[in-house]
């Protein structure tokens, strides 16, 4: 059997082990069991009733499972993270974007939030050590550069809902000669204008990662590295691939690609989530060339339709960037460059499509709607030659003909590009939150921050509720009824 952890307080709580039979739990020293329950006294009944029943069990221990279990235990809840530690998942690689350079209001209530929440652990998890090993939010600002309609329709989305923020809210649109003049690494069109915001950041996933695992852990979450291969929701157990089971009072999954998986062996409806095989490649700047480091070049994307529009033919044709890190540990390369939203469909084991969902795949902005049977590592010929030929057009010093390295990842896509965010509709004790086509890590701590409200039964906020009317789970089955006239 697994060992306990010391406890970290006499009412540390143990971690119900189900066998094949029995309920178990894990059994206090003698010291800590009269030091719990003269301390249960002292507290009053409630005391003993938190302590003695099962944990929240959190499966999935990326940016969002652990800025759950961080939420959750942080308002007093008792929270099990699991986490199989798989090497290829969505939150990965070297850096991200955290921006608000957006035309949906909700994202961008939710990214002011997240940015404040952000700031806050930035601030906190440097006093743990060194700079570069704590630094993960380092401001750079954020650009997106499209047609001129499209960015004329994002300014002014902008300028509106953050017109009482004039912290965060001041913003510049530029034309392309201005564009040149400041910030030289670019060029545009005549017909194209550049959308520059100073707040934005250039995230440190591993740094960033490190700060949500000690957030949590200092929080009281107990973390396991575990592998979940089945729910039993009669009697709320989950089963580890290495024979052990959980119990648990309510389940949380944030499970990313393996999402409709985990909901079939819970026997429960999937979701319309199909996952992508993405691909990032570094490219550097050519000898002589301005830097495009991050502290001499902002975020940068370009857009024929904003953030999350789509264009005439239903689909969006969109490149964006981070810069290079200059620091020796951060693995960074270069300038990482992505086609988004752009990658192999992929129907496996693993990343399954659920029963009925498949013809909504026409909905995805993708030019390839093809299903692949398996992961791609190799390097994507395809999305690579439409990187090198925006890098040439928009981003002249850059090294297009050879990239640095290259990445392959894993998106979430849904038909409509929303996240999914809530309690599954045929269990209320199960909460998840998947889908986010690509634009999910920023969002971690507004997202966290619902999921722990929900299930933990706390008042919700106006920002709580928008987001669980606009992600609601049962809104592809309210579309569907709508569109057979039932």
């Amino acid at each position: 059997p697994i060992q306990p952890k010391p406890p970290h307080s006499p009412l540390h709580p143990p971690c119900y082990v189900v066998r094949p039979s029995t309920v178990r739990r894990f059994e206090m020293s003698g010291l800590a069991r009269v030091s719990a329950g003269c301390a249960a006294a002292a507290v009053g009944g409630y005391a003993w009733w938190h302590y003695s029943r099962p944990p929240v069990v959190v499966v999935g221990g990326g940016v969002m499972g652990l800025s759950v279990a961080e939420r959750l235990a942080k308002n007093g809840q008792r929270v099990l993270l699991l986490d199989a530690a798989h090497p290829i998942r969505g939150s990965w690689g070297v850096t991200r974007a955290s921006h608000l350079r957006m035309e949906d209001p909700t994202l961008l209530r939710m990214s002011l939030f997240s940015i404040s929440q952000w700031l806050r652990l930035q601030e906190q998890y440097s006093r743990t050590g060194s700079q570069e090993d704590t630094h993960f939010y380092h401001r750079t600002g954020a650009m997106m550069a499209g047609p001129a309609e499209a960015i004329r329709g994002l300014a002014d989305t902008v300028g509106h809902e953050l017109a009482g923020e004039p912290e965060k809210g001041t913003f510049e649109v530029l034309d392309p000669a201005q564009a040149g003049q400041r910030f030289p690494q670019l060029r545009l069109d005549d017909s194209e204008r550049l959308f520059f915001m100073p707040e934005g950041y250039t995230m440190l996933v591993p740094a960033a990662m490190a700060s949500l695992a000690w957030a949590a852990d200092r929080a009281g979450a107990k973390r396991e590295e575990a592998s979940v291969v089945s729910v039993d929701r009669q009697r709320q157990v989950v089963t580890t691939e290495a024979g052990e089971s959980f119990k648990y009072s309510k389940l949380v999954l944030t499970v990313g690609p393996w999402t409709n998986r985990l909901l079939e062996s819970a026997g429960l409806a999937g979701m319309p989530v199909f996952v992508s095989n993405e691909q990032t490649v570094e490219l550097v700047p050519k000898e002589g060339s301005v830097a495009y480091d991050w502290n001499s070049f902002p975020l940068f994307t370009w857009s024929e339709a904003g953030y999350k529009g789509r264009g005439k033919d239903g689909g969006c044709l969109y490149f964006y960037t981070t810069p290079h890190v200059p620091v020796a540990s951060s693995g960074s390369a270069g300038v990482k460059v992505g086609f988004h939203r752009q990658g192999p469909l992929l129907d496996t084991d693993d990343f399954r499509i659920a029963e009925g969902t498949e013809a909504l795949k026409q909905q995805l902005p993708h030019l390839r709607k093809e299903l692949r049977k398996a992961q791609e590592f190799e390097l994507d010929e395809f999305a690579l030659k439409r990187v090198q030929d925006f890098a040439r057009a928009k981003l002249p010093g850059l090294e297009a003909e050879q990239p640095a390295g290259f990445m392959r990842c894993l998106y979430q896509m849904t038909p409509d590009m929303k996240m999914i965010v809530g309690r599954h509709p045929e269990d209320s004790n199960v909460a998840f939150a998947c889908g986010f086509s690509g634009s999910g890590f920023q969002f971690a701590p507004a997202i966290a921050d619902t999921l722990a409200a929900i299930v933990a039964g706390r008042e919700l906020s106006a920002l709580h509720k928008e987001m669980l009317e606009k992600f609601d789970p049962r809104r592809f089955s309210i579309a569907a009824a709508a569109g057979s006239g039932q």
